[in-house]
């Protein structure tokens, strides 16, 4: 529903509406759902109808949760109370290097490893304060030139200027370390600004306890004074807080609520009908559109949409304002026994080829301004040949300036078939073609069916004669049927 593509029940393939996908239900599943007693494996005490289940995993004391932090490799699993205790120690909360320089994402438990050996952390060397890399690369300069002149000697031109500039590079920093070297039982005040003073020899064992160090918060990425951790908690945009709607969503942000992002998604939001305007909880929506009286019913017979409450008699209307026996290639038609909606067929009842009737008015409305792109024959439904049940996709494409059809059909399981497809106006005249030739010249164009969906959708391309207002209907042959050997 997101991508936007066309929703097919997973059942039956049968093309469906977004927002009726929820109506359609498996009545038969449905009365049987009260009767099948289920048991919980999650406590092992708990049995009753499936109709109860959901009430029970909400109070369910041996739910089973899966870490927040599972996306990253977590793979701890727990309890609602163990999850408290383990959230605050997990080692897969993603955490930066608080070396500065450091850019790299760690996480918790590794955090303290990849510091004591991060190339960012700061060392000493003597009176030179500088990172591990730094120190590194000082080393190996300090070994190239201990080596004996004859070897250096060997050298060519260019190697020896490469390390000529990367000695330079230090010279500056030796310099500046010289002229600040201090005695080690010097005293020094604490970088971070808390006023504590010692020598320098036990400064280091000073900073584990400094309460003006910059610690990470247990929440967001920000580095804030140990002193302030507690208070930044109470006040952080990241800190994890309930529902204010009361919903069970966990892992829950501050800034998500702020921002209006939770409210989107928490059932427990209100939410209004399309239809009636009733105010009602977003978890209680998909209910209240399936008995709502005003609901919207695409209606077989108008190609339009009727309100539930009238639906039987809107419809019954519609019908009787439907041709009664049109005449198609100089042959008379009827409407379907076994079909819904405005479908015709021969008078012989094969049901191949079957004609659907297409209201001129609801068309023209659909190429004007009014465009909604919605399927026409939503409410059309027959048995193609008497035994596959059919439905019918009529859809304005205003990009294209045509009609696009489709057919998803049971007929026949699991092969390829194609059938024709042709457009004619209510007196009985030819139109338009729809469907594809293959690359062959003398074939008739057919529109081709796999796995009973329509592999390449037909076109009604008679944009001029539909918006001319001479006809005030119009007949969609589908078939015959010609199956591929």
């Amino acid at each position: 529903m997101k991508t936007g593509e066309p929703l097919t029940c997973p059942q039956c393939r049968a093309p469906a509406a977004a927002r009726k996908f929820a109506q359609q239900k498996d009545l038969e599943l449905d009365r049987m759902l009260p009767l099948t007693e289920l048991f919980c494996v999650e406590c092992g005490t708990w049995k009753g109808p499936a109709t109860c289940i959901e009430k029970h995993i909400e109070v369910c004391g041996q739910r089973e949760y899966s870490c927040p932090q599972a996306q990253y490799g977590c793979d701890w699993k727990g309890g609602r109370t163990e999850l408290q205790l383990h959230e605050p120690a997990c080692g897969w909360v993603p955490k930066v290097c608080s070396h500065p320089g450091c850019q790299e994402s760690v996480f918790s438990g590794t955090q303290k490893a990849h510091e004591e050996s991060c190339d960012h952390r700061p060392v000493t060397m003597g009176a030179l304060r500088t990172t591990a890399a730094t120190e590194q690369r000082l080393r190996e300069i300090c070994q190239f030139y201990r080596q004996d002149p004859s070897e250096l000697e060997k050298l060519a031109p260019p190697q020896l200027r490469v390390r000529v500039l990367q000695a330079a590079e230090f010279v500056p920093r030796l310099c500046d370390a010289v002229e600040a070297a201090v005695p080690m039982d010097a005293m020094e005040n604490c970088c971070w600004g808390c006023g504590f003073s010692s020598p320098r020899s036990l400064m280091e064992g000073h900073y584990p306890h400094c309460q003006k160090l910059p610690v990470d918060c247990n929440f967001c990425a920000v580095k804030i004074a140990r002193e302030m951790v507690e208070i930044h908690a109470g006040i952080c945009d990241e800190r994890l807080v309930p529902c204010p709607r009361g919903c069970d969503a966990r892992g829950v942000r501050f800034q998500e609520i702020e921002s209006g992002l939770h409210e989107r998604t928490c059932p427990e939001t209100g939410t209004r009908c399309q239809d009636c305007n009733a105010d009602i909880r977003r978890r209680e929506l998909d209910m209240h559109l399936q008995t709502c009286t005003r609901r919207r019913v695409s209606c077989g017979w108008c190609m339009e949409t009727h309100a539930a409450s009238t639906f039987l008699n809107t419809s019954q209307a519609c019908r009787r304002n439907a041709p009664s026996i049109p005449y198609i290639d100089e042959g008379p038609l009827q409407i379907g026994s076994h079909a819904n909606g405005a479908v015709y067929i021969r008078l012989s009842d094969c049901y191949d080829p079957v004609f659907v009737y297409l209201p001129a008015p609801v068309m023209r409305r659909e190429m004007g301004t009014g465009v909604t792109g919605r399927n026409l024959t939503e409410g059309v439904s027959f048995l193609w040949k008497r035994v596959a049940d059919t439905k019918v996709t009529v859809r304005y494409v205003p990009g294209g300036k045509y009609f696009a059809v489709g057919v998803s059909t049971a007929l026949p399981f699991g092969n390829a078939f194609k059938f024709e497809a042709k457009l004619y106006n209510r007196s009985g005249a030819w139109i338009d073609t729809m469907g594809q030739t293959g690359g062959v010249r003398a074939a008739r164009p057919k529109i081709e069916v796999r796995l009973g969906e329509t592999v390449n959708e037909g076109r009604i391309t008679a944009y001029n004669r539909i918006a001319s207002a001479v006809d005030d209907g119009f007949f969609l042959q589908l078939g015959p049927v010609h199956f591929n050997t």
